[in-house]
């Protein structure tokens, strides 16, 4: 009997961990650098000289 259980359990902490992932790209969109706040672009280029913009994204 504790086998069934124990065998329950681990199957249903399987199934919910892999299924609880939520992915929040619904809340985001891809902007320009240009479409950046100045205070953001000052920092950057302040404290990071060198840096390169690959990918903006704006949370909703």
């Amino acid at each position: 009997m504790k086998k069934i259980i124990l065998t329950g359990f681990i199957a249903l902490s399987i199934l919910f961990s892999t299924t609880s992932c939520n992915n929040d790209d619904d809340r985001e969109s891809i902007i320009t650098s240009a479409d950046l706040p100045t205070t953001s672009d000052t920092f950057v280029s302040t404290y990071f000289p060198n840096a390169t913009y690959l990918t903006v994204k704006k949370t909703k």
